[in-house]
């Protein structure tokens, strides 16, 4: 078995070239301990021997500034447990952009590991009229390189021929570029140390030596558990250059770059500088500070649009069937409990999962489709200074529109946002969106307690307070973003560095592949823990039996609703619901209430389903009239008690799907936990003071 990592900077066409590579045969999970995905393909090579690929994150360099980059730096170097150490490092390079690119080439040539360069997207770089010589490419870095267009397959074959021959072979690590002579001779004092400690092997003691060097608390301090005394050398060395003015990294930066510019000098031959490139041509019109923002918000509107609609009918079927299969459990098994948990608590868990399917697929259609062509860092430079002003970067603005169709891909569209600071705190408002599962709540209360008075410019007063509702959401996201960029998430917005790479056509293969293993993910990550929180919620709904009354109730000749509904207000669900009456009182709602909002945890959309249980309405939805004079009969569902309950639907955390995605994403219980406490916390005061104060005022 041989493994090969693929390493290189963002936008260099790795990914492509791993699934040239691998086609079908990929496996996604996550590294142990963090949310970074974990990439790994195989194929055979003409010997028989399995041919391991890791796809590693995005990375400019060996300084690890993020969680993507950190661990990219870890498996290069050999510091993970769970992931061996590479045979080779295969280093996607973008021709196009030879010298931003070959900084990170360098570094790993002289951790010692074979590399081989694979100079991708050569077809660009002749497009602007590059012409670089591949042979002396190669004899000046001392390493291999092989020329392809990785989108059309084009060097692919050479390049999996070069690994099923096991060509690489070690490589001389020594390097060619110097700095001042009092940074060498401290880079060598450390080195030294290093060695004699047994922390490293002589051969690459340099490379380590440098990146201990570059910065105070250097990951790879941790990584390579230096001693007390050591690690109070290395602070001394760097008190000492900060006192002198002297900055190690900008000085290695600097003479990286230098020898890297006199390389091309001789390989690289430069087009005009007076050429103008076809990216230029069309940033000219996508980044006009007028027309850019216009066609941005048209793209982003065909999203919103797709996302919000045309999921319906996939939707409706998966809820169909779904449907369907839960008659035909119940008409094959015999009546039990073992059926009753298979059908409410299995079937209905899964489908809770399953019929988000359609919005999440969709959703990463468009992510993946401007990811592809280039434009998605473009979209995050337009929105970057409207959100700089609640502490947010551009990178933000496309998971918190995306949670307005559903907060469950909003979230896991948040990895692609570097920060932490501003990941964490995008992830903990963006459930504070108007979701469309908050609709049908919408739609029963409003269509029950608001009038339809026509207003000003062929407005209604529902429609007004549907607006006025998405407009509290939004609030509701900017006001805790800001709350929390300046307490637990405070600290200075990083600068944004966004690369904006060539535009292309996107590949519909690549993207479709894309989509579906992101969507795979999904189900594969948020299901159990989706289905047995369901099954637990079934449970409280359906125990503790009382089969007497039941059969009291029967033999009255009550309908089945009528049985259903006082079955529930003798569940533990509506013993809950009884229980917390005292708490919810003050917003105006009763204990029947109090189950809605128990049993609408699992998702919002069940409170429609539980008031018409409750009040013993058969096949009711949000557009039922019978159900919504139901609820206009009883005398403590008042229109302020209506609108108290909307503006706590507005803030309240009801949606385990969504609790057990930020689970995933953050790996730890700590935040969900946090999200739904705040948000309730948000929700029951917005709620108070709009039953407390309309109860003073009308």
């Amino acid at each position: 078995m041989i493994r090969i990592a693929l390493a290189g900077n963002p936008n260099s066409g790795k990914t492509t070239v791993f699934n040239a590579l691998t086609g079908s045969q990929q496996k996604i999970a996550n590294y142990g301990g963090v949310t970074v995905e974990k990439k790994e393909g195989a194929f055979k090579s003409k010997k028989g021997k399995n041919i391991i690929v890791l796809d590693l994150p995005g990375t400019y360099s060996l300084d690890a500034t993020s969680p993507d980059e950190q661990i990219a730096q870890e498996v290069l170097l050999g510091l993970r447990k769970d992931t061996e150490k590479p045979h080779a490092i295969v280093v996607v390079v973008d021709a196009d952009n030879l010298e931003r690119h070959l900084y990170l080439t360098l570094q790993l040539k002289e951790t010692g590991t074979p590399i081989i360069i694979a100079l991708n997207m050569m077809d660009i770089a002749q497009r602007h009229n590059k012409k670089i010589n591949i042979e002396e490419l190669s004899n000046k870095l001392g390493v291999p390189v092989v020329p392809m267009v990785a989108r059309s397959e084009l060097g692919i074959q050479a390049l999996k021929d070069f690994l099923e021959e096991e060509k690489f072979t070690s490589i001389d690590i020594q390097r060619k570029w110097k700095l001042s002579p009092p940074l060498e001779e401290l880079c060598s004092r450390v080195s030294q140390k290093l060695v004699l400690k047994n922390l490293v092997a002589e051969e690459v003691s340099d490379f380590y030596a440098r990146g201990l060097l570059r910065t105070k608390n250097s990951p790879l301090s941790q990584v390579l558990k230096l001693p007390e005394d050591l690690q109070k050398y290395l602070t001394q060395c760097l008190n000492q250059l900060a006192w002198q003015g002297i900055h190690f990294s900008e000085e290695e930066i600097s003479a990286r770059y230098q020898w890297i510019e006199k390389i091309l000098s001789t390989v690289l031959h430069h087009p005009s500088e007076s050429q103008i490139t076809w990216t230029e041509k069309i940033d000219k019109v996508l980044l006009h500070k007028v027309a850019g923002p216009f066609i941005f918000f048209g793209l982003i509107a065909i999203l919103f649009q797709s996302i919000f609609t045309w999921a319906t009918y996939p939707m409706d079927v998966i809820d169909t069937t779904f449907g369907w299969l839960s008659v035909q459990v119940e008409n094959i098994v015999p009546s039990s409990f073992l059926r009753d948990l298979f059908v409410e608590g299995v079937i209905g868990g899964v489908g809770s999962v399953i019929i988000f399917l359609p919005q999440i697929l969709l959703l990463f259609f468009f992510i993946c489709l401007l990811e592809d062509t280039g434009y998605m860092a473009r979209a995050a430079f337009l929105m970057d200074r409207l959100m700089a002003r609640v502490g947010l970067s551009g990178k933000s603005f496309i998971p918190l529109l995306s949670s307005f169709a559903c907060a469950i891909p909003g979230v896991m569209a948040c990895r692609t946002i570097e920060n932490k600071r501003d990941r964490f705190t995008t992830m903990l408002v963006a459930p504070l969106t108007t979701c469309s599962a908050r609709l049908p709540v919408y739609a029963l209360l409003i269509g029950a307690f608001v009038p339809a008075i026509p207003l000003a410019f062929g407005l209604t007063l529902p429609g007004v307070t549907l607006f006025g509702l998405y407009l509290l959401g939004i609030i509701g996201v900017i006001g805790a973003a800001w709350v929390f960029r300046k307490t637990i998430f405070r600290g200075e917005a990083p600068p944004v560095i966004l690369e904006l790479p060539t535009y292309k056509m996107p590949q519909l293969k690549v993207v479709l592949r894309n989509m579906w293993n992101r969507s795979k993910m999904f189900v594969r990550r948020a299901g159990t823990i989706i289905l047995s929180m369901s099954i637990v919620l079934w449970l409280l709904s359906s125990f503790p039996k009382n089969p007497e009354l039941e059969n009291k109730l029967v033999l009255e000749g009550a309908s089945p609703q009528v049985v259903s509904s006082n079955m529930l207000e003798q569940s533990y669900a509506g013993r809950i619901g009884k229980f917390i009456e005292p708490v919810i009182k003050p917003l105006g709602f009763d204990w029947k209430i109090g189950i809605g909002l128990v049993a609408s945890f699992a998702a919002r959309e069940v409170f429609v389903s539980t008031m018409a249980t409750i009040y013993q309405v058969e096949g009711a939805d949000e557009e039922s009239l019978s159900l919504r004079e139901s609820l206009q009969r009883d005398t403590n569902l008042t229109p302020l008690v209506a609108m108290s309950l909307l503006v706590f639907y507005v803030f309240a955390c009801q949606c385990m799907s969504t609790i057990a995605i930020v689970r995933r994403e953050t790996n730890s219980w700590r935040w969900p936990l946090f999200m739904v406490a705040y948000m309730t916390a948000l929700a029951y005061v917005a709620a108070l003071l709009v039953y407390q104060v309309g109860s003073i005022l009308f």
